[in-house]
């Protein structure tokens, strides 16, 4: 039996994303169930969805809290780093080793799918592009790049990045390891910063 409320509605909030993201660290997005959290933090299913719209809102509140926590790793690299590519490098490596050490979390912020005709939240889609932004600040410095152009590379590099790490967490490269990943991580932006360099000065890539 669901026990008698006692929290306020913040703390029931956090009870429950704390809760899910146990519940997925253990087994997965798809262990997930609004019963699952209730029976975790003590409610009922109805008092869960006081506070959530439904079972989506929950998940996209839990992915929310890893996009930021990515963030934080990948901002927390950039100390003493001296040029954009060994920033850009700093960078990859800790959102490798974020996706490493946090597989499941990591894996539920891509493998959630909304309904069809539902639309992104406006607050989740920020955070995604928050993600492209920090790679945008290292491109920036660069001169004979325009704006659309260091849009285009940020997203090219870091969807390069994204889709080795999917490699290595859905084992179809190697063991989610950094230290399988990181040299491909590395020869990726290495190669890729080199080719731009050449366009900057109108050689051919």
């Amino acid at each position: 039996m669901a026990r008698q409320r006692k929290h306020n509605t913040e703390e029931m909030i956090n009870m429950a994303l704390v809760a899910a993201e146990n519940l997925i660290i253990g087994g997965g997005l798809s262990q997930l169930s609004g019963r699952k959290v209730s029976a975790e933090i003590g409610y009922s299913v109805g008092s869960l969805y006081t506070v959530f719209e439904n079972l989506d809102d929950l998940i996209l509140q839990v992915n929310g809290r890893t996009l930021d926590a990515m963030r934080d790793a990948m901002l927390s690299a950039l100390e003493g780093c001296e040029t954009p590519e060994k920033c850009i490098k700093a960078m990859a490596y800790a959102y490798v080793e974020y996706a490493c050490l946090n597989n499941g979390l990591w894996t539920a912020v891509y493998e959630h799918n909304l309904p069809k005709d539902t639309a992104l939240p406006g607050w989740f889609a920020e955070k995604v592009d928050g993600m492209f932004l920090l790679v945008e600040m290292q491109l920036s410095s660069l001169q004979g790049l325009s704006q659309n152009k260091i849009s285009e590379v940020a997203k090219t590099l870091w969807c390069g990045v994204h889709g080795i790490c999917v490699l290595a967490a859905t084992r179809k490269y190697e063991a989610a390891n950094v230290a399988h990943v990181n040299p491909l991580v590395d020869g990726l932006i290495t190669n890729y910063m080199a080719g731009i360099q050449l366009e900057i000065r109108g050689e051919k890539v």
